[in-house]
């Protein structure tokens, strides 16, 4: 315990985060309320997966224990059946649980074969489309290395069979600023972090691509893309827009309002 001596407080105990080693390890402290601030250590966990709550959050199991370097990235829900889960893992793939997270299966039939998802970091994003009465519709896009070690450009997938099969999507759109190929790559690889994909969960034809600016186009532009045919075609977004595309959120009740 440390006593930090000076002043009182009248707000009861908060908590506060600080930095023992340099800024290696985050700590957690209380802040008690008196006279001085009596700080007591709380410990902190560093296990990576799929953490599952039943209880509003008050506490949390761990369903998929991966390492640091294989941490997940995106998770989703059919809408239809809360027990079917897909998620992804950095730099190692795609996987989808029938049994609410307890038990996962790779979904990656169709994908680039011989691709070294660990080389380049490769993050999944995925999304899904399931209206009542329809079949489950799933985008995803990435970068990749091939089996030789090049680089291969970020492109949008799409299974229309709830992640058992996968094909690619042309891309192209009626201009090269409408091409939604390199998406997240524009100017030098970002796809481990401005990389989402999106689509309306009530049209699975409508879809979003966000990810890097096209600082290498003319003008320049991109980063966020529209596909109202199910990704056989593309709209460039990007105009007078931040470059760094993270999240796209849609009002399921009026998905014009993006």
């Amino acid at each position: 315990m440390i006593n930090i001596p000076g002043g009182s407080t009248t707000q009861g105990t908060q908590l506060i985060q600080y930095h023992a080693d340099g800024g290696t390890n985050s700590q957690w402290k209380q802040v008690a309320a008196g006279s001085g601030y009596n700080f007591v250590s709380v410990a902190t966990h560093s296990r990576f997966g799929i953490w599952e709550s039943t209880d509003g959050g008050q506490t949390f199991n761990l369903l998929r224990e991966v390492t640091e370097a294989f941490g997940a990235t995106d998770l989703e829900m059919d809408p239809q059946n809360p027990n079917i889960l897909y998620a992804s893992f950095w730099g190692d793939a795609m996987y989808k649980s029938t049994d609410a997270g307890h038990t996962w299966a790779k979904i990656m039939t169709g994908l680039p074969a011989g691709a070294d998802y660990a080389a380049t970091g490769t993050r999944f994003s995925i999304a899904i489309s399931h209206p009542k009465g329809s079949p489950a519709v799933l985008y995803s896009g990435f970068d990749w290395n091939n089996a030789d070690g090049s680089y291969h450009k970020p492109e949008v997938w799409k299974s229309v069979d709830a992640g058992a099969n996968w094909t690619q999507l042309p891309g192209k759109g009626p201009t090269r600023a409408d091409s939604v190929e390199n998406y997240c790559a524009t100017s030098g690889s970002q796809c481990s972090y401005d990389n989402v994909i999106e689509t309306d969960p009530n049209n699975p034809d409508v879809v979003y691509a966000g990810g890097s600016y096209g600082y290498d186009l003319s003008p320049q532009s991109g980063g966020i893309y529209r596909s109202t045919d199910g990704g056989q075609s593309w709209l460039n977004l990007g105009w007078d827009l931040h470059p760094d595309f993270h999240a796209v959120a849609m009002d399921p009740t009026n998905p014009d309002h993006v």
